[in-house]
């Protein structure tokens, strides 16, 4: 079996083959045996010291999000505070990759993921062998939506079930050392279909400033995260 160091150079060579050369590890001479099924692994639900609600569904789908998390402020001065206004975000299918590494292993890679992935330039990702399952973004009416149409895995337009903050000790911080975005459950809602739930956990950044000072009206920040999508 790989070390876990292996497994993410491994895994993340996936995406830009240079890294491992980076890290200073074959991915070839030691390729790890067995499958890795989707049921084997567990959505991540505790932050050490708040969970999430369980899951009630089958887990169908395991995808990470790359993109931003959106902002606008009144002024640009510290007496402003950030006011969210969505999302996007490219969904990328993993759960194909995970056979080339044991459950144990897939588990480990998969929360270690976020981090390695912000810090990817965008082009890596988009010019990678990994398949994107779909987009998620807010709707005209605040909605978030998650189109995974195109790779057939449904459609979810969601309502927030709940939320708790991201880890502290673990989480990656943003450009100006905010934290990441929170841990959180969504739930269908009409116009869904195929996907009756997603959890978002293991963020990276993506936390706006404390205030507006110095920020535009309008700003982003970037983030990712894991997307556990459920099914009936």
């Amino acid at each position: 079996m790989l070390t876990s160091l292996a497994a993410i150079a491994a895994f993340a060579s996936l995406f830009d083959p240079s890294i491992a050369a980076v890290i200073s590890i074959s991915t070839t001479s030691a390729p790890v045996n067995g499958s890795s099924l989707v049921s084997a692994y567990t959505i991540p639900l505790n932050n050490g010291t708040a969970s999430l609600p369980s899951p009630n569904n089958t887990l169908s789908v395991i995808t990470a999000g790359r993109g931003t998390q959106n902002y606008t402020c009144a002024t640009s001065t510290s007496s402003s505070i950030p006011v969210f206004i969505g999302a996007t975000a490219t969904l990328f299918n993993l759960q194909d990759l995970l056979p080339i590494l044991s459950p144990l292993e897939g588990q480990a890679i998969l929360s270690a993921l976020p981090p390695l992935l912000l810090s990817l330039p965008r082009e890596a990702l988009q010019g990678s062998i990994i398949p994107q399952a779909g987009e998620h973004f807010f709707d005209a009416s605040g909605t978030p939506t998650f189109d995974l149409s195109a790779s057939g895995n449904g459609m979810l337009v969601s309502a927030k079930l709940a939320d708790i903050a991201a880890p502290e000790a673990n989480s990656t911080k943003g450009p100006q050392g905010q934290g990441a975005v929170d841990w959180l459950t969504l739930s269908a809602k009409e116009g869904s279909w195929g996907l009756s739930a997603v959890y978002r956990t293991e963020t990276a950044s993506g936390q706006a400033p404390a205030t507006c000072d110095g920020m535009h009206t309008s700003f982003t920040v970037e983030y990712c995260a894991l997307y556990y999508f459920l099914s009936d």
